[in-house]
């Protein structure tokens, strides 16, 4: 699956961890051999995309199958 944060497209299929930094307005994505930061120019969008990031994680099917609530 592939995902556009800011100017970046990202595979988001190879992402391993995903840290939000409030401070400096900032997201890093965390593969297995490198780290992509998106810069964000208000603290609003960072949550949008942050939030956006959650939801598109917990609808994704795992193994074909999707979590019931």
């Amino acid at each position: 699956m592939w995902i556009e944060v800011g100017d970046k497209l990202i595979n988001f299929d190879h992402i391993t961890k995903v840290e939000k930094n409030n401070d400096k307005l900032n997201i890093h994505f965390f593969t297995d051999h490198d780290k992509i930061t998106g810069d964000f120019e208000s603290e609003l969008e960072l949550e949008q995309v942050y939030f956006n990031l959650l939801e598109r994680i917990k609808s994704k099917p795992i193994d074909g199958f999707r979590q019931k609530d």
